[in-house]
């Protein structure tokens, strides 16, 4: 009884911390997110990231884990 208490404890735990689905293909930058010449936060930055998504999982076929990395 105690095995089948911690099995549905522990199922159902590990389903409350899964991720949100993001759609990226929607996300635009707009042409006031290019105008800004310098960075407040670091003036000496080379470059700004303005959008960054990750996907990782593992490729069916080969069991070998791929990484999908989309930055702006």
């Amino acid at each position: 009884m105690k095995k089948i208490i911690f099995i549905l404890v522990f199922a159902l735990s590990t389903l409350g911390f899964a991720q949100e689905q993001y759609d990226s293909e929607n996300y635009r930058v707009s042409l006031s997110d290019l105008k800004p010449v310098s960075y407040e936060k670091d003036s000496t930055a080379n470059a700004l990231v303005i959008y960054e998504y990750g996907n990782s999982y593992f490729d069916p076929n080969d069991y070998v884990l791929k990484t999908e990395i989309k930055k702006r």
